[in-house]
């Protein structure tokens, strides 16, 4: 009889660990990779987890305050096929994916919308992205090797 209570016991505690009402797995997540399609890229495959609160809502309103892209013919520097996709988890009850663009005309894609990132209309939101990355120009460019 013991051996079933304990049993039981032990079986109760794990589910209620594994349950999405634990404060935990609530919490804000961003998960950011890289990706090269044209296969131009110096470095490895970049993948970063931050799960700063703070950082997550910030970066969500830098976003939300870039200009929206023009609907009008854009000419843009040279695109090299590098952009991140970003997995914003545990946000406002739901997940959200954005996509920035790391060169040619640096948009930034979310919730159906396409914002512009490049400088001036940016407002340094690349430069705080890459902070938040820990990344040079170069590096989140992808012409050089990180770290």
């Amino acid at each position: 009889m013991n051996k079933i209570m304990l049993a039981l016991c032990t079986l109760a505690a794990f589910l209620a660990s594994c349950s999405s009402g634990d404060p935990q797995a609530q919490k804000p997540l961003l998960i950011v990779d890289r990706t090269d399609p044209l296969h131009n890229l110096a470095d490895a495959p970049f993948h970063a987890v931050i799960s700063d609160a703070e950082e997550i809502d910030k970066l969500m309103d830098r976003i939300k305050q870039l200009p929206s892209f023009p609907k009008e013919i854009v000419h843009c520097p040279m695109d090299i096929g590098v952009s991140y996709m970003l997995t914003f988890k545990n946000i406002d009850g739901r997940n959200q994916e954005a996509i920035i663009t790391a060169t040619g005309c640096q948009q930034v894609k979310m919730d159906g919308k396409v914002y512009w990132a490049m400088e001036p209309k940016g407002n340094g939101f690349r430069a705080y992205f890459m902070q938040v990355l820990g990344m040079t120009e170069q590096q989140f460019d992808g012409i050089m090797k990180s770290g």
